[in-house]
Formats: structure tokens, sequence, C-alpha cells
């Protein structure tokens, strides 16, 4: 009786955390803090089959005067979930991020620093979120 107790109480705590794994509001964290750390392959991953190409398009536009700013930062990005939208097979989750390498346009020098942004993430089959929409806010 008690083994079956602590394996039921094991199967139960694995999949609890295996479920917050694919809330939406992580999905949308680790996906902003990957894609603004340039680390692409682990933002590819979160990314619907559109928004790859918009990562894809990120990292082929990326100069070496980008990447040494990201190098030469002192802290890691940082991303918070300011406000999430819930509908029924999609999200919306606003965040800020922090000490994010920021790039206005393919001319200008990127920078480090804040900004929000908008995450539209979209259930695909069986229960798996991916971002499919990122949009830098004011």
């Amino acid at each position: 009786m008690r083994r079956n107790l602590l394996f039921f109480l094991l199967a139960f705590v694995l999949a609890s955390s295996c479920s917050r794994d694919n809330d939406p509001e992580r999905i949308a964290e680790r996906f902003l803090a990957s894609y603004l750390d340039c680390d692409f392959s682990r933002a590819t991953k979160l990314a619907s089959e559109g928004m790859k190409e918009m990562v894809s398009w990120r990292a082929s536009n990326l100069t070496q005067a980008d990447l040494d700013v990201l190098n030469a930062r002192e802290t890691p990005v940082e991303v918070e979930v300011d406000d999430v939208e819930s509908y029924a097979d999609s999200c919306i989750v606003t965040l800020k991020a922090s000490d994010a390498l920021l790039v206005d346009s393919i001319s200008s020098t990127a920078r480090i620093g804040e900004g929000r942004f908008r995450l539209i993430l979209r259930k695909e089959k069986g229960s798996n979120w991916k971002v499919a929409t990122l949009v830098p806010i004011s």
C-alpha cells in the first residue's frame, strides 16, 4: 500500500512539472529569452512554422557589431510575463525584457536595453503551444 502511494505521488509530481513546462506563459518566456539572446536553435523549437521564418531572418541579418554588443553585455536577458489573455486554442502573452539585444532596423546598431513584446501562441497538434507571432510594443 505504501509503495503504491509513493508511486502515485511521484507520478503526480512528474505530470505536474511537465504540464507547467507547456504553459503558454512558460513557452513565451523561454522563446523570447532565446530569441533576444540569439539562441536561435532553442527559439525555433518553440516556434510555429511561420515564426521559424522570422527567427531565421533575424539570425541571417545579425552583424558582427550586433554580436559584439551582445557579448559585451554584463548580465543575461531577463524576461517577465506582464499580461496573459487566454482563448480556446490561442493565447496572447505580453512580456517585459531587460538586458536584451534590441535591433530597431537592419541599418541601425544593436543596443542592450529594455523592451516590451506581445507574443501570440497557438495550440498545435495535441496540446503543444507554439509561438506564432512576435510584436515589439512601446
